[in-house]
């Protein structure tokens, strides 16, 4: 494939990025979106939802966020909730964040306050290396998992074994 042929693909995709998940939430399958990078779409991939990553879209204007967040917040995060306030993410069951930076967290808060999802969690990431680090970020996948109990709407797998990880990773 040309390098330009390549290029109109992605346009392409990336035009209509959200498509393919409407299409699966129409056959039934829970779509779980996520933000950020340390959010683990292994997991939520492994509990039987497709992880679909929410992003915003450059140039988008986002008045739908006004009356929810700061206008001088970051733009990136006031468009990804405008986005959803426009129906373009109508087809998410869930959420999941990260706490990458202060303004995401704050998106978190008002997001599951004003619109709830049947199941949404924020996940605690540390932001230094400490010989603890890792244990306390282990801990905080092991809540997300251990919080899909109740949660029967979503078929989501409760069990996760390593080796079922570990195909999903490769």
């Amino acid at each position: 494939m040309s390098p330009l042929k390549g290029l109109t693909l992605a346009r392409q995709i990336s035009a209509n990025r959200e498509g393919y998940p409407r299409e699966l939430k129409k056959e039934g399958r829970n779509i779980i979106g996520y933000i950020c990078c340390f959010s683990p779409p292994e997991i939520i991939h492994a509990a039987g939802a497709l992880p679909y990553r929410i992003t915003g879209k450059p140039g988008e204007n986002t008045p739908e966020a006004d009356s929810y967040l700061e206008p001088f917040g970051c733009p990136y995060v006031r468009n990804i909730f405008s986005r959803y306030l426009r129906g373009k993410l109508d087809f998410l069951d869930g959420l999941v964040v990260s706490h990458s930076c202060d303004m995401v967290q704050r998106l978190y808060g008002i997001w599951t306050y004003y619109h709830p999802f049947p199941y949404s969690r924020l996940i605690n990431v540390p932001h230094q290396l400490h010989s603890w680090s890792q244990d306390f970020y282990y801990r905080e996948l092991v809540f997300l998992r251990k919080a899909w109990k109740g949660i029967t709407r979503l078929r989501l797998v409760i069990k996760i074994s390593l080796p079922q990880l570990d195909f999903i990773i490769r």
